[in-house]
């Protein structure tokens, strides 16, 4: 049997915004996949833990946003109907990875936001 994540994981995850992890690491606080889309479901024992301004997708196609919009804990199965999308892993043409947190590149080292280290914005 999986053993399930502390509180302490919890907060750290959605203190450092989750949806640069993965889908496996997701599943291993509890998250779980709505469809082909990619979302992942959120446990309702994460509700305290997410930051006012975390926007969320709800399954009826809908974002909501935590502080602001009303998320309300109706659960089947002990899971919100509401998600974020994991990182996803896919590279350019040029090598570097890209996924939806950001860009990594090997000359820049750099992961994370929209844009390449020294771009504008």
């Amino acid at each position: 049997m999986p053993r399930r994540a502390t509180r302490q994981q919890i907060e750290r995850a959605w203190a450092n915004d989750p949806t640069r992890l993965n889908e496996a690491q997701l599943r291993l606080l509890g998250f779980q996949r709505w469809d082909k889309s990619g979302l992942m479901l959120i446990p309702l024992t994460h509700l305290g833990c997410i930051p006012d301004g975390t926007v969320l997708h709800c399954i009826n196609g809908n974002k909501y946003v935590v502080g602001k919009d009303e998320i309300d804990d109706d659960t089947r199965g002990g899971i919100l109907a509401y998600g974020i999308f994991p990182r996803t892993v896919t590279h350019d043409s040029k090598g570097d990875i890209v996924s939806s947190s950001g860009v990594y590149t090997k000359r820049t080292g750099y992961f994370g936001g929209s844009r390449k280290k020294g771009e504008e914005e």
